[in-house]
């Protein structure tokens, strides 16, 4: 049965009985306080609190922050590829004009938010570096992956816009044509007014000048209606050209942001090509390196076969001494 660990202990259960009936001394005293010294300076713990400390606060929300962004980032792709069929299409009729106007609305709003987002990811970033090497790398690494997934999108967000405003002048242009076909005078198509009767204007001279004969009538009616598609087509083109105007605005706001973009990602790919020129340069000189060890392992290997041809020579020389001498 195993003796309890928390009650008294009896003569032989004592250390320093039994240590001090076989003469030696107790140091079991001095062993505890050297512990606890040890303990007070931290010697050995911190490395043992170093492995199984939890990811600091400021890491976690980095992390989190940069999934959320890329998520956001992953659906406003989504919604472009959307936005190119959509503008792709140059049908004459049925144009998709409000789908268009509206997907640009928030893919736009999309772009600045996540922008701004990855501005402040970047600061936040900045602002809680760890002095760990590969902490603060992984997390500059991450702030560029963003920076250059914005900038990847913010072009195509603006070649899209250029494919639509040129395929609205392209439709306008054909509109116009058509329009111009259409609103040709009536007399053109060979379309004549029916005579009206000497005897119509008799009866108009003798009654007051408020009234008006059937062929007055006629005439007004078929202006009216010959200028109502004049004003639909200019309301049409008014849109139209608003349309573009905001689409210019837009592509121009795109660029300013897609030229900040691009310099940091410049800066990404300045970093990039010192790293590759010194991938090669290291590489050089591990060639070098291993150039000196075959080198100085041929050596080793010449100068192996004199010693063992010296050795040969001596044994020879030896063995026909000892036969001169016998």
């Amino acid at each position: 049965m195993i003796p309890s660990l928390t009650g008294p202990l009896t003569p032989l259960q004592d250390p320093r009985h039994v240590l001090g009936s076989r003469g030696a001394f107790d140091r079991t005293s001095e062993f505890f306080s050297t512990a606890d010294s040890f303990r007070r300076q931290g010697t050995g713990s911190q490395f043992a609190e170093s492995i199984v400390a939890p990811m600091p606060i400021t890491a976690v929300n980095f992390n989190k922050a940069a999934m959320e962004l890329s998520q956001m980032i992953s659906n406003t792709k989504t919604k472009l590829e959307n936005l190119e069929k959509i503008a792709q299409a140059r049908t004459l009729f049925n144009d998709p004009s409000e789908q268009i106007a509206q997907l640009t609305t928030i893919i736009k709003a999309d772009i600045n938010s996540i922008s701004q987002e990855v501005d402040i990811l970047a600061k936040y970033g900045a602002e809680h570096q760890t002095g760990l090497k590969q902490v603060d790398g992984h997390t500059n690494g991450v702030v560029k992956d963003l920076k250059t997934k914005v900038a990847d999108q913010t072009k195509m967000f603006q070649s899209i816009l250029k494919i639509r405003s040129a395929n609205m002048r392209t439709q306008d242009t054909r509109r116009g044509q058509y329009s111009a076909v259409s609103s040709a005078s009536p007399a053109q198509f060979g379309m004549r007014q029916r005579p009206v009767a000497v005897s119509y204007q008799e009866m108009a001279s003798s009654q007051s000048s408020s009234y008006q004969t059937p062929a007055q009538m006629n005439q007004e009616q078929t202006q009216s209606l010959l200028h109502a598609p004049q004003r639909g087509a200019d309301i049409y083109l008014e849109s139209r050209a608003t349309a573009i105007t905001e689409i210019d605005s837009t592509i121009q706001e795109l660029g300013e942001m897609y030229q900040r973009l691009a310099t940091i990602v410049s800066m990404q790919g300045e970093q990039i090509s010192r790293i590759d020129d010194n991938v090669v340069l290291t590489l050089g000189n591990v060639e070098g390196a291993h150039e000196q060890l075959v080198m100085y392992w041929d050596r080793m290997r010449s100068n192996r076969s004199l010693i063992i041809k010296v050795f040969l020579a001596l044994i020879v020389f030896a063995v026909l001494f000892l036969g001169v001498i016998a």
